[in-house]
């Protein structure tokens, strides 16, 4: 029998805990990367004291007579499945930004480009270039119009470049 905050539980249920409190662990260090990296006081301030926080709780857990081979497997699978699934999770809430496409395309290509992208109602406008190709700004409000432009631009052999809309007035 294991004991952990006044709870006896077999090695069984101990080991379940362990997993479900390990994934949490994961998942909220996860997200302190992501939003730290934005460098929002608040949040981050928030996010650092939860992660620590709830660490605690892995290193009396970790402490406790599991085997270490055990709690080495454990840590590197939800790891593995933490990972993923957070950053999965946070994609899915992430709101879209503006972003601007810079792409030069050889001249036989730009009408037809011009004509996709004026089908598809997506914001573009394109100039000559001293070499005779074209080079287009298209602008991309969400992801579904990403995945289109990044399709035609592919197909039409264009070199690209991304930039990312974060200053707002």
């Amino acid at each position: 029998m294991f004991e952990i905050f006044g709870l006896e539980l077999t090695l069984g249920w101990y080991i379940v805990l362990f997993v479900i409190c390990q994934l949490i662990n994961v998942a909220l260090n996860t997200a302190k990367t992501i939003i730290m990296h934005k460098e929002e006081k608040i949040s981050s301030s928030i996010i650092n004291a939860i992660t620590y926080g709830f660490y605690a709780i892995i290193v009396v857990m970790t402490a406790s007579a599991l085997p270490l081979w055990i709690t080495i497997i454990i840590t590197a699978f939800t790891n593995l499945i933490g990972v993923y699934g957070s950053m999965w999770v946070l994609e899915r809430f992430k709101k879209d930004s503006l972003w601007e496409i810079v792409a030069t395309v050889k001249a036989e290509n730009t009408p037809y480009l011009a004509d996709e992208l004026d089908i598809l109602e997506i914001s573009y406008n394109d100039m000559k270039t001293n070499q005779g190709e074209s080079v287009f700004h298209i602008y991309s409000k969400n992801q579904k119009e990403s995945i289109e432009i990044k399709e035609r631009l592919d197909f039409y052999g264009a070199k690209y470049i991304v930039h990312e809309e974060k200053v707002r007035l």
